[in-house]
């Protein structure tokens, strides 16, 4: 009896399809287009943002068709070397453009910055933050050291170091603690892979080499004093605490646009909502400003959606599955020559190093993305990509038609139910997504939609997910722009009941609250909240306005819930003295002089306040 074949065009898919195969990490750079191509259709954002995104991945697999081939070896190693001089090259050359704004200066770098601006060029095309050049520097100095220890020729070795030497003078001048660390660990994965593979004559090579580096890192950082940017206080205070707070809040954001992510480029105007969900005047200082997610998965997320985390996740789980194999000694992975001698050894374990250092700055950083260099990213691992070949798998003698057909009965349905009900969910999440969305779009005064139907996409969102802290909180800010306010109060209390430390939810609770006129259960939920900053940052925003008597409320609640925070005082002591109620500014500092007896500042301003009132 013969048997049943199946359609041609599925035969062809499942018997040819292991015939084309995409690069290493090629599947991440295409998950990472369509999430580029979908946040800008559905999310929106800045075009010319999604531009250099954009160009990232042409880079990427427009280096993997040039320099992939095993003939086009010589001319990797080349490009390679170019493109490390090329970038210590633009590093010199960004050094008297970076912006003075975020500066972190010592008498050694201001006087490094200074001779560089007062002989090289300015350019508004290469001002840029201090920690965007470091980034790139500390990601692409390990390709500069390998060229420097294993490139083919003394003439290669010697660009390599001389660029190596550059590109570490300009990281150090930076004084950036992340970038500076990241480049510790992608120099010692290199060391550690060469070290492997070396004879003793470039093990010992490689041993000056660590120590002459490392003696010169110790010795700037004596001489500059920057040594004590990391002790454990200035490194919690500084990057620690702040740091969670910007993916607590990034996170919250998440979860009202699980799908899409906020928009291209989008981060900054976005970001001040978790912070002040009610307020709309988005200017709310240092409290509200942030350029990106300082994380490099995260800000994947943000930007791209679901398909920029997948991209994030599914490239660095593949360089730590390449990463495993070499620490153990491996030589060959799926097929994959893990050692490439010759021409490709520099670009890929350079690749490598290169993309330990971008894991490591990624951690709590993402600003060489976030501005220029934003093409480069997908380099160090296109540099791997085109170092190892994925060889040609040959056709399984395995038959899974029997097998498919025996157990159809049971698969089909089962299949068919999992499919229909996460199809049911992900229309859930596409309901919070396209309400938050608009959501959004009505806090920032970019368009009006219309409420009621922001509150019906919520509504069937509910419904499909069940009670969930995203679109109980969506529901709760829809009726308190509606002036709703016990509805407001029932659906924030039931996003709090699965969240207890939603702080958008009790930021919006407390705001209905106290327009229903319960003033102290408001101030209990603030303080929960810990909202003293929020109110001392829209304090702020209305002492610098024409509407500047709105202020002073702010100041009193900011005291009220944190009577420590001096700033607050002081604004408020301003405010009293623009208008001339010097009474009630000596009495605020004699509350404050109580409530700070160990700070010297509420005396000094009590006594000036004293000969201000005698004049």
């Amino acid at each position: 009896m013969p048997t049943k074949r199946f359609p041609v065009w599925v035969e062809t898919v499942v018997s040819k399809g292991a015939d084309y195969r995409l690069p290493l990490f090629g599947s991440s750079v295409l998950l990472y287009t369509a999430g580029l191509i979908v946040g800008l259709i559905t999310a929106g954002g800045n075009l010319g943002r999604a531009i250099l995104l954009g160009l990232a991945a042409v880079l990427f697999f427009f280096s993997w068709w040039l320099f992939g081939k095993p003939q086009h070896a010589k001319l990797l190693h080349e490009a390679g070397l170019a493109l490390v001089i090329a970038l210590s090259l633009i590093g010199l050359l960004i050094l008297p453009n970076l912006d003075d704004d975020y500066l972190r200066t010592n008498s050694l770098s201001a006087s490094v910055l200074k001779l560089a601006s007062s002989i090289l060029p300015h350019s508004e095309m290469l001002v840029m933050h201090r920690n965007t050049l470091a980034g790139m520097l500390a990601i692409f100095a390990p390709l500069a050291m390998a060229y420097t220890l294993i490139g083919k020729g003394w003439r290669i070795r010697i660009c390599g170091g001389i660029s190596f030497g550059l590109m570490l003078g300009e990281l150090l001048v930076t004084n950036s603690r992340g970038s500076l660390a990241a480049l510790a660990v992608g120099l010692l994965l290199l060391g550690i892979l060469v070290w492997q593979r070396g004879s003793k004559r470039l093990q010992l090579i490689l041993g000056v080499l660590a120590l002459v580096t490392v003696t010169t890192m110790a010795f700037y950082l004596a001489v500059s004093g920057q040594y004590r940017l990391f002790n454990p206080q200035t490194l919690l205070n500084d990057g620690g605490l702040s740091r969670l707070e910007v993916w607590q809040d990034t996170i919250y954001i998440l979860s009202d646009v699980p799908l899409t992510g906020m928009g291209i480029g989008e981060y900054k105007n976005i970001y001040p909502f978790p912070r002040d969900p009610l307020n709309d005047l988005v200017n709310l200082g240092n409290y509200g400003s942030q350029e990106h997610a300082h994380n490099l998965i995260l800000q994947c997320y943000v930007e791209l959606g679901l398909f920029g985390l997948l991209a994030a996740l599914g490239a660095t789980a593949l360089w730590l599955t390449l990463l495993f194999q070499l620490l153990a000694g491996k030589k060959s992975w799926q097929g994959i020559d893990l050692t490439p001698n010759g021409n490709k050894a520099v670009p890929f374990m350079g690749g490598m190093a290169a993309m330990a250092a971008l894991q490591v700055y990624g951690a709590t950083e993402y600003s060489s993305w976030n501005g220029q260099f934003a093409p480069l990213f997908w380099i160090p691992t296109a540099l791997i990509a085109c170092s190892c070949t994925i060889p040609f798998r040959a056709k399984s003698k395995y038959s899974w038609k029997p097998k498919l057909r025996r157990y159809f009965l049971f698969a089909v349905p089962v299949s068919l139910l999992l499919i229909v009900g996460c199809l049911w969910q992900f229309w859930g999440l596409a309901e919070v997504n396209a309400a938050s969305l608009e959501k959004f779009q009505y806090w920032r005064e970019q368009q009006k939609p219309s409420l009621l139907e922001i509150q019906k996409k919520y509504e069937n969102a509910s419904s499909i997910l069940g009670w969930d802290s995203a679109t109980e909180r969506g529901l709760g800010w829809v009726f308190l722009q509606r002036n709703l306010l016990s509805q407001a109060e029932q659906h924030l209390k039931m996003s709090l009941k699965n969240n207890p430390e939603d702080r958008p939810s009790l930021l919006m609770l407390g705001e209905a609250l106290e327009k229903e006129g319960r003033p102290m259960e408001a101030m209990e939920i603030w303080k929960q909240a810990k909202a003293s900053i929020l109110f001392y940052w829209r304090g702020r925003q209305l002492l610098d306005s024409q509407n500047d008597l709105e202020a002073e409320p702010f100041f009193l609640k900011a005291i009220a819930l944190n009577p420590q925070h001096w700033e607050s005082y002081t604004a408020l002591e301003m405010f009293y003295i623009r208008h001339s109620r010097l009474k009630e500014a000596m009495s605020l500092m004699e509350h404050a002089k109580a409530e700070l007896p160990d700070r010297f500042e509420p005396v000094e301003e009590l006594n000036k306040l004293k000969e201000m009132a005698m004049r």
